[in-house]
């Protein structure tokens, strides 16, 4: 087995590491090592994992930790879940400042989320189809305009809305127009 070989299959880990391991096998450890460009320690430590655990072995390992000591206990996400469905529309930095439960908001949030009690966020598009349903059903709001007008700005009447106590805005509402599509 020759070097290019072996480098040229580095894409695919698993091959890379098995030719690793058999090279090292049939002409030893410091020699895989420089044919291979890596250090005698890795090449160590894939024949030992190819010995232990055989093809299995020279597979990816999850680098996830096998334990974590800040992890929520399992009462107290219970008792997260059972505040949240007393107050659904609380969060996580409320539910955290009233009954003073264990973990950080971000934790609450995380059970929150696991146990699905959350209402998704409404997307934009979702909002303005729901919006264009509507307006199919509502035919006479759909051609009728709606006007809100600020009358504090008008200067000569400013002062007989404060004393004569008269409306700030003005309302209109115009009626569809016949033939107006």
């Amino acid at each position: 087995m020759e070097y290019y070989l072996i480098i040229r299959d580095m894409s695919n880990r698993f091959n890379y590491r098995l030719r690793i391991v058999e090279y090292a096998l049939e002409h030893g450890i410091s020699q895989a090592a420089e044919e291979c460009r890596s250090t005698r320690k890795t090449v160590r430590k894939w024949v030992k994992r190819y010995k232990e655990g055989g093809l299995e072995g020279l597979k990816d390992r999850s680098k996830a930790p096998k334990r974590i000591p800040h992890k929520l206990k399992l009462e107290d996400e219970a008792k997260i879940v059972e505040l949240r469905q007393r107050h659904p529309s609380w969060g996580s930095r409320r539910l955290l400042e009233r009954y003073q439960v264990k973990g950080s908001h971000s934790s609450v949030n995380r059970v929150i989320k696991q146990n699905g009690l959350f209402k998704p966020k409404r997307k934009r598009w979702r909002k303005r189809k729901d919006l264009s349903e509507l307006n199919k059903r509502l035919s006479f709001f759909q051609k009728s305009q709606v006007d809100t007008k600020n009358l504090s700005d008008i200067y000569k009447y400013w002062p007989f809305m404060k004393n004569l106590k008269l409306p700030r805005y003005e309302y209109t509402l115009s009626p569809p127009v016949a033939g107006y599509r």
